[in-house]
């Protein structure tokens, strides 16, 4: 029961009070809080903080300002827009899909514009969708680690319960060596939580840790979830942001998997914030052959619909073949150069990580700057880096790693900041690192 003694208060929903009474989180506030009001400038403001807890990718802005600052104007961009997205930018997203992103050119089924409902980010259209498939009390299973905000998403509207599915798998020494998907953890939660299990939710690539998922193990988990009627959503919003070789060749949509059959329980969630670097243009979509959810989400879109700005700009990028094979090109070369660069710093101050393929991230170890192995020491150390060094970096906990010591990377920022903040981190570790 919620004890509410303010009389500010009175009149609100419980489910109003359940968030206004949560309690302040200092990790989740800090880029804003902390960066956004004191940001690192190597001339300017050289003791400012530098965030490495949000995943923006500032890496690629100078190509994509040619779209950016000289948008063009139509009527329409003032006039109310249609719910789910324009026609125009649905036929576009699913050719992005078609021939960028999907690698069998002859599957039965290709993505139409029909199948393609737009958002202001995939954040609210993922909320949306665990109040399409959950009732409130029911869960939700997630591989881990996971985008943390994954548990909000889920938690703030409709009351559904994020369980995770630890894809960790360790050497004898106790160290992660991989991420496997194993069904024989699905099968354990199920007889814990039966028939309240509503969802899954796969994250592909991986976020936080870039891990590309193997496409045997999505198929397993695919038929898994198919045995139970779970509905399994495949978070693709890093699909285009791979760079290397093997793993560009080992990643595949859960599209390909299925050959373009994806069912009435299978459904794919992607947008412009991440491939495309543009966070505050809130653009997402979902892909889905399940005409029930596309109706859902279409007659629901009006409560987050995408600006017709954005979709006006985004229009423009995708509709121009010869930019956007140049800008997805130069995005994914900037990702491995600076991904290059950010790790060598961390190889010459023996600073361990888990290396990374995709995104705008990877894994830091720092469990040997661990006091004692529980979550109040490893909060302990993002507190002492945020507090004493001005480096602001994610949890992995947060993201719900199962062992503690793991922290999240984020290394799209610019040159100068990264190398002050892997400077940063160096002293922090020479410091408290207990060898």
């Amino acid at each position: 029961m919620i004890m509410n003694q303010d009389p500010n208060l009175e009149g609100f929903s419980k489910n109003a009070l359940k968030l206004i009474n949560l309690p302040s989180n200092r990790m989740a506030a800090a880029h804003f809080t902390g960066y956004m009001n004191d940001p690192y400038d190597k001339e300017t403001n050289p003791n400012g903080y530098i965030s490495l807890g949000i995943a923006e990718n500032l890496l690629s802005i100078d190509i994509l300002r040619e779209k950016l600052e000289h948008p063009t104007f139509k009527c329409s961009m003032i006039q109310y827009s249609e719910f789910g997205g324009s026609t125009k930018l649905k036929e576009l997203i699913a050719n992005l899909q078609m021939t960028r992103v999907i690698k069998n050119p002859n599957l039965s089924y290709p993505i139409e514009a029909k199948h393609v409902s737009i958002g202001a980010g995939v954040t609210p259209i993922v909320e949306n969708i665990f109040s399409a498939f959950c009732n409130p009390g029911e869960i939700c299973i997630i591989p881990s680690p996971f985008y943390s905000a994954f548990v909000f998403d889920a938690f703030a509207r409709a009351n559904v319960t994020v369980v995770p599915a630890p894809m960790e798998m360790y050497n004898d020494n106790g160290d992660i060596q991989k991420f496997s998907i194993q069904l024989d953890v699905y099968d354990n939660l199920y007889k814990q939580y039966g028939d309240k299990i509503k969802l899954i939710v796969i994250c592909n690539p991986n976020n936080p840790t870039g891990h590309i998922i193997p496409s045997h193990e999505i198929l397993d988990l695919i038929q898994w979830a198919k045995s139970k009627n779970i509905h399994l959503i495949s978070d693709e919003i890093y699909a285009l942001s791979i760079f290397t070789e093997k793993a560009n060749q080992d990643f595949h949509s859960i599209y390909d998997i299925v050959n373009g059959n994806l069912g009435n329980n299978i459904h794919i969630i992607s947008g412009f914030s991440k491939d495309f670097c543009m966070n505050g243009y809130r653009c997402g979509y979902a892909i889905s052959h399940n005409p029930n959810l596309t109706q859902y989400l279409n007659m629901t879109s009006q409560f987050y619909l995408c600006s017709n700005a954005a979709q006006s700009v985004i229009t423009s990028i995708l509709d121009d073949k010869e930019f956007l094979d140049r800008y997805i090109k130069s995005n994914q070369n900037a990702l491995k150069k600076q991904y290059d660069l950010t790790t060598s710093l961390l190889d010459q101050h023996n600073i361990p990580y888990l290396p990374s393929d995709s995104g705008m991230f990877f894994t830091l170890d720092l469990r040997k700057c661990l006091e004692s192995q529980n979550v109040a020491s490893e909060n302990k150390i993002w507190d002492q880096l945020y507090d004493e060094y001005k480096v602001i970096l994610s949890t992995g906990k947060g993201c719900s790693f199962e062992k503690v010591g793991y922290y999240r990377l984020i290394f799209t920022i610019k040159e100068d900041s990264i190398r002050e903040a892997i400077n940063r981190i160096s002293k922090y570790y020479q410091k408290y690192c207990k060898h």
